[in-house]
């Protein structure tokens, strides 16, 4: 489906999806508290068979709304704008595997309880009346592709802008969002791009997710699954209650937040932001080159943990019981160093106080033993429990 003409294209946004039909998501948050088998391999063993409830797969169907004019205030330039909804449904018919992809929009993937897709795309433009917020709109073009082949379904929205945003001096504007829907009843392996846009997903259940964007922000939220792979050249990074087997996070101009992240191994860098947050991990390696990293950290069977930073601060905060057991190594060449672990000793016969080596008492009898080296070159290290 297309609508208006457009000349200009700024944003790429590509997904790719595929999606073997499954059961529901598991719960994530009963897996950081550590209750139950690893999130991973509960998604895992709920799969099911293949398409037991996909819709017949024809031609989509497309419904456009109304325009709906707002005043947006005499402050605001320009102070009127118009929008509208341009909705596109199908069914999945026999598709094992689904591509999904976006241009020149921002897109939020998320779950549905329908057995098909939908798109939602709100279309928005401004002007210095009425009539002008709406030519602009019109000038607005979106394209729907969907196509079902040797049980790959292809679907993808692409939206191209009419001119007025060249004017943002003057206060013109032009935008589309997209909602994309897909099965909750499905595993997905997602690999999603962007170029200057934003791009969040939330509540995909399945195997892989990849995520690259050169100038947007990656948000990610309730994802379960195997490896989880996000890469940002100009954005942060938010992963939210989330966990897979293997995380690959990497961003050259942005921070790293994480908040209820599990994972078995973990490798987590930036070249000029912060990591922060918190994450349950077996295997760990953050590194930041122009940041600090401020964490903390839990084990459920053991810990090798790797953190480094060339121009900040590191804080480390690790789990204590009786069950747990730290071998510290740490290293700054100009900043302090300190360590305050429940019940450790200072194995360290350094001459200069830039390293230091501290160990849990009897490390070698506690259940959940953790191994960690930390250094900095331009900062403190802090490690506490």
């Amino acid at each position: 489906m297309t609508s208006k003409r457009g000349v200009i294209s700024a944003l790429v946004c590509l997904a790719l999806l595929t999606i073997a039909f499954s059961g529901c998501i598991s719960d994530v948050a009963n897996s950081v508290a550590g209750i139950g088998e690893r999130p991973w391999e509960s998604a895992e063993s709920q799969k099911s068979g293949y398409g037991t409830k996909s819709t017949p797969h024809g031609e989509p169907s497309v419904d456009e709304s109304d325009v709906d004019y707002t005043f947006r205030g005499a402050n605001y330039l320009p102070p009127f704008a118009a929008k509208k909804t341009i909705t596109i449904t199908n069914g999945f018919g026999s598709a094992r595997d689904c591509a999904l992809a976006s241009n020149n929009c921002e897109i939020h993937i998320q779950t549905w309880n329908e057995s098909g897709y939908k798109f939602v795309a709100t279309l928005e433009a401004g002007g210095f009346t009425p009539y002008e917020a709406e030519s602009n709109l019109e000038k607005i073009q979106v394209k729907n592709t969907d196509s079902l082949s040797d049980g790959v379904l292809s679907i993808g929205i692409e939206a191209e802008y009419g001119g007025s945003s060249q004017l943002i001096g003057l206060g013109y504007y032009e935008s589309v969002n997209v909602e994309a829907y897909v099965p909750s009843w499905a595993s997905y392996e997602l690999y999603a791009g962007a170029s200057g846009g934003d791009v969040s997903i939330e509540g995909i259940s399945g195997t892989r997710l990849s995520v690259e964007t050169s100038g947007g922000d990656v948000s990610v939220r309730d994802v379960v699954g195997s490896r989880l792979s996000i890469e940002t050249s100009g954005g942060d990074v938010l992963v939210k209650n989330s966990a897979s087997q293997q995380i690959r996070f990497k961003t050259s101009g942005g921070d790293i937040t994480m908040d209820g992240l599990e994972c078995e191994d973990a490798s987590i860098q930036t070249s000029g932001g912060d990591i922060s947050g918190e994450i349950i991990a077996d295997r760990l390696d953050m590194e930041t080159s122009g940041g600090g990293i401020e964490v903390k950290i839990g084990s459920v069977e053991y810990g090798s943990y790797d953190v480094s930073t060339s121009g900040g601060d590191v804080s480390i905060y690790v789990k204590n019981g009786e069950k747990y057991g730290y071998d510290v190594r740490a290293k700054s060449s100009s900043g302090q160093i300190t360590i305050r672990l429940s019940d450790s000793e200072n194995l360290g016969d350094y001459e200069d106080e830039d390293e230091a080596h501290y160990r849990t008492q009897d490390y070698e009898s506690k259940d959940v033993q953790v191994k960690m080296n930390i250094k900095t070159s331009g900062g403190d290290i802090f490690v506490s429990d």
